[in-house]
């Protein structure tokens, strides 16, 4: 089958809002952190971000987190005992 260009990019958009959908910027990690127990401000994400204590990557200037390391990520701010 041969698609023209909107088609091309249309298929090429969704795919990246689909990758998009699994990414939850920094600024918004904070609340998506609290029904795992954990309270924690954009800054001290952002620190661990920036020194690799959590999996994050850059997405343009924004860092982003992937929703599927929730669950590691608040377990490096909750004490173990």
């Amino acid at each position: 089958a041969q698609y023209g260009t909107t088609e091309i990019l249309s298929k090429l958009h969704l795919r990246r809002r689909l990758r998009m959908s699994d990414k939850i910027f920094l600024t918004d990690a904070p609340a998506a952190l609290r029904p795992h127990g954990v309270r924690v401000t954009y800054h001290a994400l952002w620190q661990r971000a920036v020194c690799g204590d959590i999996p994050a990557d850059r997405v343009g200037k924004r860092w982003a987190i992937e929703a599927r390391d929730l669950p590691a990520i608040a377990a490096t701010f909750t004490p173990q005992a």
